[in-house]
């Protein structure tokens, strides 16, 4: 993915741990316009991957699901569609989905972003664990709402370095 692209998919803000919305998030309608130059010479399921993490990044949790479900399997659609549970607050089907991804190179960077903000036990010897990132969202949302700013940030990270993955593709 080239800069550009992840400048049309960014907003102001850092995308919430729920459902939203936000102020400043784009359509489904201009964000397929924005990425369709971006998105050239990839499969169809990698083009949609990319266009569901778009559409969730701007709070379109339908949208992004609809693309999801059309590609289970791939793994990213499958990583999208794990982030989309856990912002729905559906926190069983995230882990279920984080375990039909298994191992994914975007991890690596997620662990990074929690270790860098304090939160090693999202990354325990250095390796993601997404399903912690799970249980931490459900706790910063139900009870320990000082955790969100630095989860969202950690989410944000995650985001970036799928959206860098899929568009690479």
């Amino acid at each position: 993915m080239t800069a550009d692209a992840w400048t049309l998919i960014d907003t102001a803000g850092l995308a919430t741990l729920d459902r939203g919305p936000r102020v400043g998030v784009a359509t489904a309608t201009n964000l397929r316009r924005a990425l369709a130059g971006h998105l050239t010479g990839a499969d169809e399921s990698q083009r949609d991957a990319a266009l569901a993490l778009a559409l969730l990044w701007h709070d379109d949790l339908d949208g992004a699901h609809q693309l999801c479900q059309a590609h289970e399997g791939h793994p990213e659609c499958d990583y999208v569609h794990a982030l989309l549970h856990r912002r729905e607050g559906d926190f069983a089907n995230a882990k279920y989905w984080f375990r039909e991804v298994g191992s994914h190179p975007v991890y690596a960077t997620a662990a990074t972003a929690a270790s860098t903000l304090g939160l090693a036990a999202l990354a325990a010897g250095g390796r993601w664990r997404p399903a912690a990132m799970v249980d931490a969202c459900a706790a910063a949302l139900a009870r320990e709402p000082g955790l969100r700013p630095a989860l969202m940030q950690i989410q944000a990270a995650e985001f970036r370095a799928l959206a860098e993955h899929a568009f690479a593709r």
